[in-house]
């Protein structure tokens, strides 16, 4: 495990990381890049976090084992955070072949600026140092005074044995050379744990790809399928352009000329395998992933041909906006990158109504690349957009990115549209916060907290959580 640290930079941008405990299983990736390049959470081949902690300074991490403490901080992970002066017990729960946690402030102070952090087997105690920055160095010692039990426990937890067995063996493919590791990791393709079936694609990408190419392309169980189309897109890389990690970018020019016979071939195969899949039956992840595995073989072999740009166009179209943030924010750069004229209306109604500043942000940052789809009235209410991006705050390089994006949109607007467009473009934002453009809403009722007990206290389930948040935003709270 570690603890990894954010860049508060990119505060209150879609695409900032607050610092969090990561499981670091064998070829794990986390999706850290520069910028606006970090990967989203739910990428498939992303592993995400164990707990997400917020901003801070992650320092000095170490386990309780060996402390003479109860039971439960023995098997706590225990991390330092330098800038808010606080010693954190991370509580892990197994979650299948990998673990959930929980947070615990075990020992915070003001200032408490904590460096490093041990566990001394000669007394059971432990120790932390605090420091830097002028302030005061200090070694503290901890030990634990009470009733409960203190004996040495197991450091491992029983429960999901198996299936942390099956993803350590499985881990056991991904280095050196395995002639049988197809046959091994295969069926677990589509195992119910993501965690294991990342072990099992990521041991497959490891054997060369004519083993299992055909393979992944005629494989007709869905999760499988995904998955081993992921791993075969993933598998290529144009020695010309880079392996690359996304499609938010300005999108090809879609010229029919002379394409790699190879990749072309490839590309192909995958688009034909991907089209099988029935967009009514998979699952919002499984939809994740299918999305995903269309950028990765377009950065990977290039851009579709087009004949193939335009069927999937048709294809995207109909199913743009979807039903969640994550697959709307998907689809957007799907279609931007293989210029959907249809696209940009819809993109703009979700930049416009989206409840938060971070989903906006996402958006706005796809738009910028959008040649086409445009109206006059469109590139109205899209540069009009920054004049609000302006009031919203985040981290030290929040502005700059803000006026990145606008930079990269105006650049692609002819001398005539820079014209018509000036009062907008070069008008001063107004001091006003507004979060999400809202018809005035009719009153109805004014409701009291003693009407809503009984809902809050036994009837929250199944709520519908994206329209929560733009009834927060709606009634002005995120202001």
């Amino acid at each position: 495990f570690t603890y990894d640290a954010d860049m508060e930079w990119d505060m209150n941008t879609p695409w900032y990381r607050p610092t969090r405990v990561c499981h670091v299983v064998s070829g794990a990736e986390f999706g850290w890049r520069t910028g606006g390049g970090k990967w989203p959470a739910y990428y498939p081949d992303s592993v995400g976090a164990v707990v997400n902690v917020g901003p801070g300074s992650p320092t000095g991490i170490c386990f309780g084992y060996g402390a003479k403490f109860p039971a439960k901080y023995q098997r706590a992970l225990f991390i330092c955070d330098w800038s808010y002066g606080k010693l954190y017990a991370v509580h892990m729960s197994p979650h299948g072949a990998s673990y959930t946690g929980e947070l615990e402030e075990f020992i915070t102070g003001t200032p408490l600026p904590l460096t490093d952090i041990v566990i001394r087997p000669q007394d059971g105690a432990m120790y932390f140092a605090v420091g830097g920055r002028k302030v005061q160095s200090g070694l503290y010692r901890v030990t634990y005074v009470g009733d409960e039990a203190t004996a040495e426990v197991d450091a491992q937890d029983a429960k999901e044995k198996a299936a942390r067995a099956t993803r350590q063996k499985l881990e056991q493919l991904h280095e050196g050379s395995h002639e049988d590791a197809i046959e091994h990791a295969w069926p677990h393709l589509d195992d119910g744990d993501r965690i294991i079936r990342y072990a099992a694609r990521t041991a497959i990408e490891h054997r060369p790809r004519e083993e299992w190419m055909k393979k992944a392309l005629q494989e007709t169980n869905t999760e499988a399928s995904l998955q081993a189309l992921l791993a075969l897109a993933r598998s290529y890389e144009r020695k010309d352009k880079g392996s690359g990690e996304g499609i938010d970018r300005a999108p090809p020019t879609f010229k029919d000329e002379a394409r790699d016979a190879e990749f072309a071939e490839a590309q192909t195969q995958i688009l034909d395998a991907l089209a099988k899949h029935d967009w009514a039956k998979l699952t919002d992840d499984q939809r994740i992933t299918l999305l995903r595995t269309y950028a990765i073989t377009f950065c990977r072999t290039g851009p579709p041909a087009m004949e193939q740009r335009k069927e999937l166009i048709s294809k995207f179209d109909a199913l743009f906006p979807a039903s969640s943030y994550e697959l709307n924010n998907e689809l957007a750069q799907l279609l931007v990158y293989l210029q959907a004229p249809s696209a940009t209306p819809k993109a703009i109604d979700l930049l416009l109504s989206a409840p938060t500043q971070e989903q906006q942000l996402a958006y706005a940052k796809t738009l910028r690349h959008a040649h086409s789809g445009w109206t006059p009235q469109l590139r109205k209410k899209f540069f009009r957009w920054f004049h609000r991006a302006a009031n919203y705050r985040g981290g030290a390089a929040f502005t700059l990115f803000v006026e990145n994006m606008k930079k990269d949109a105006v650049a692609l607007l002819s001398a005539e549209e820079k014209k018509s467009l000036a009062p907008i473009l070069n008008a001063k934002p107004p001091a006003e916060l507004t979060f999400v453009e809202e018809e005035p809403r009719e009153f109805v009722k004014k409701w009291t907290v003693d009407e809503l007990a009984d809902t809050l206290e036994k009837n929250l389930k199944d709520r519908n959580f994206d329209h929560g948040k733009k009834m927060f935003a709606a009634a002005k709270c995120f202001a």
